[in-house]
C-alpha cells in the first residue's frame, strides 16, 4: 500500500517539542532581594555589629580613611607600603594598649593585627606590615598639621553622628582645652625643641628636666572624651633659653579648630592659666563662649571688684540630698577686666563625712584655696549668670576634668603615651596624634557596644510585647482589653 492507503487508525501527528512551552522547575532569577522582616534585619545587623568591632567603626565613621591617608605628604622615593598602610598599622598597634616599644612591635607581628590593618582599609592582605622603625622614619618627614586635620575630620564625623550626645552649656558644645607634660628626660638626651623646668631649687638635688609639652582640645560625647586637635609647645632658640608660651599654643589651637569647624558654636572650658586678655579677646572675636577656672592671684582686678561690691552680687542656695547643709552659689555680672565684661560664679559645698575622710587620706591641704570641710569652685565667663544657670555653669566648668584630665590619664595608662618613641620633634607630634586617633577609635567601639546593647534590649522588649502586651500598661490608670488595646477606665456612678 502506498500514499493515502497507508494509514494507521486512530493516530495523530506528533507535535514538535517546544522547550519554551515547558514549565521550568526553577524560579526566574531576578535582581530583587527576598523580603525579610524588620525583626530579622535588626537581628542580622546586631550580629554583624558584634562580629568585627574595629572594622565596623571604620566603615561607619571613616569611610574615606584610606583615601585621606593616601593624600598625606610622602617624601619617600621608593616604598613597599602605602601611606595608608603605615598610618593604619600605627593606629592598630596603639589600640592594643602597648606598654613599651617592644610590646608594640610584638603586637604588630601577630596574624590578628595584620588582618585588622588590611581589613579596615579594604585592601588585599600582603601578609606583613611595616616595622616600627619604618613607621618612625616616615613620620619624621610627615608635616604634623596634615595629621591634625585628618584627626579633626574624624572628630567632625563623630560629632555629626552623635550630635544629640554632645555635652553642652547654653546650647553650645563644650570644648575642653588644657596642657600635658610628657617624656621628661635628663640633660644628656635633651633636644633643642624641648622645654625645660628646674626641680628641687636651692637643694643639693637641684637639676633640670627636659620634656615635651602638648596643648590638647577635646569634647565630651556620651560622657567619653574625644580628642579634637593638638599643638606642641617647642623652643624656638637655643636649648632651654626660651620657653614657648602655652597660651600662644592654645590660641593657635583655637584658630585651627575655627577653620575646621566654622559653623559649630563652642563653649571653651580652660584652666586658670588661660585667664589672659589676649586669649579671651580671641575667643570673643571667633564668637566662642568660655568658662575659665578662676583662682586667687589669677587676676587681682577681678578680686578687687568683687570685694568692693561694684557689681551686683546674687546668691542661690540649693538643697542636695545627702549634704549636711545647702550648697551656695554666688554669682555676679559686669565685672571689668582690661576692657572686657565678665561674669563670675562661685560654688561653696559642704563635704560629707565620706568625702572628708577621702580628702584627709589624700593629705589634702589648703594650697588650692579650699577650706578643709568645704569644696569651692570659681569660674569667669562671658555668659550672663543668674539663678537659672548658675548651677549648670559650675557643672560645665567641672566637666573639664573629665574631658581632659581623664583623657590624659587613660592615654598614659593604656595607650603608651609615657614612652618616648623618637627624639625627633615632628615624629613625636605625629606619634601623639596617631595615639589620639587610636583612642578615638576605642571610644567609638564603646559607643557602638552601647548601641548594640540598646538594640538587643529593643529586640527583647518587642518579644515581650508580642507575648503579653497588656503588662505594659498595668498600674498606669488604664484598662487593657484582651486584644492589648487601651480602653478608657469605667466611669464611676455618682
Amino acid at each position: 500500500m502506498k500514499g493515502a492507503d497507508y494509514i494507521i487508525p486512530h493516530s495523530k501527528p506528533t507535535p514538535k517539542k517546544n522547550k519554551k512551552s515547558k514549565k521550568s522547575k526553577y524560579k526566574k532569577k531576578t535582581n530583587r532581594k527576598p523580603y525579610t522582616s524588620r525583626k530579622k534585619r535588626m537581628a542580622k545587623s546586631a550580629a554583624a555589629m558584634a562580629r568585627r568591632p574595629l572594622q565596623r567603626v571604620f566603615a561607619k565613621y571613616f569611610k574615606g580613611f584610606s583615601l585621606a591617608c593616601a593624600m598625606l605628604t610622602d617624601k619617600r622615593k621608593w616604598h613597599h607600603y602605602a601611606m595608608s598602610v603605615i598610618i593604619a598599622t600605627a593606629v592598630v598597634g596603639f589600640c592594643a594598649s602597648p606598654g613599651s616599644m617592644r610590646q608594640l612591635t610584638e603586637e604588630l607581628l601577630t596574624e590578628q593585627a595584620i588582618a585588622n590593618v588590611y581589613s579596615l582599609l579594604g585592601m588585599p592582605s600582603l601578609g606583613q606590615v611595616p616595622h616600627w622603625d619604618t613607621i618612625i622614619n616616615v613620620l619624621k618627614s610627615l608635616p604634623p598639621i596634615e595629621l591634625e586635620f585628618l584627626k579633626m575630620g574624624l572628630a567632625k564625623a563623630v560629632m555629626i553622628k552623635h550630635r544629640a550626645k554632645l555635652a553642652r552649656f547654653e546650647g553650645k558644645a563644650l570644648l575642653m582645652v588644657d596642657g600635658q607634660r610628657l617624656h621628661e628626660i635628663n640633660e644628656a638626651s635633651a633636644q633643642e625643641w624641648m622645654l625645660w623646668a628646674a626641680h628641687n631649687k636651692g637643694t643639693p638635688d637641684e637639676h633640670v628636666g627636659y620634656y615635651t609639652y602638648f596643648v590638647c582640645a577635646s569634647i565630651l560625647v556620651a560622657g567619653y572624651p574625644v580628642p579634637v586637635c593638638t599643638r606642641m609647645c617647642a623652643n624656638e632658640g637655643e636649648p632651654g633659653a626660651k620657653q614657648d608660651c602655652e597660651t600662644k599654643a592654645a590660641m593657635d589651637l583655637v584658630w585651627a579648630i575655627k577653620c575646621a569647624f566654622p559653623d559649630t558654636k563652642f563653649c571653651v572650658a580652660c584652666d586658670s592659666l588661660y585667664v589672659s586678655a589676649p586669649f579671651i579677646r580671641l575667643l570673643e572675636e571667633l564668637g566662642y563662649s568660655y568658662i575659665i577656672t578662676y583662682k586667687e592671684g589669677s587676676a587681682s582686678s577681678i578680686a578687687r571688684e568683687l570685694e568692693e561690691g561694684r557689681c551686683g552680687i546674687g546668691r542661690l542656695a540649693v538643697d542636695e540630698p545627702g549634704r549636711p547643709a545647702p550648697t551656695e552659689y554666688v554669682y555676679a555680672n559686669g565685672i571689668g577686666y582690661k576692657g572686657l565684661e565678665l561674669g563670675y560664679v562661685r560654688m561653696v559645698r559642704v563635704l560629707t563625712d565620706q568625702e572628708l575622710a577621702e580628702r584627709k587620706s589624700k593629705n589634702a591641704s589648703q594650697e588650692d584655696g579650699d577650706i578643709l570641710g568645704l569644696q569651692c569652685f570659681a569660674y569667669i565667663t562671658n555668659i550672663g549668670i543668674g539663678p537659672h544657670n548658675a548651677q549648670a555653669a559650675v557643672e560645665a566648668g567641672r566637666s573639664r576634668w573629665r574631658g581632659i584630665e581623664e583623657m590624659f590619664n587613660s592615654e598614659q595608662a593604656y595607650f603608651g603615651a609615657r614612652h618616648m618613641y623618637s627624639y625627633d620633634g615632628s615624629a613625636c607630634w605625629n606619634i601623639y596624634g596617631l595615639l589620639q586617633i587610636a583612642r578615638l577609635v576605642t571610644v567609638l567601639e564603646c559607643l557602638e557596644e552601647a548601641e548594640l546593647a540598646a538594640l538587643k534590649g529593643l529586640l527583647a522588649f518587642r518579644k515581650l510585647c508580642a507575648k503579653d502586651f497588656s503588662t505594659i500598661f498595668i498600674g498606669q490608670g488604664a484598662v487593657v482589653g484582651g486584644n492589648g488595646l487601651e480602653q478608657p477606665p469605667p466611669q464611676q456612678a455618682a
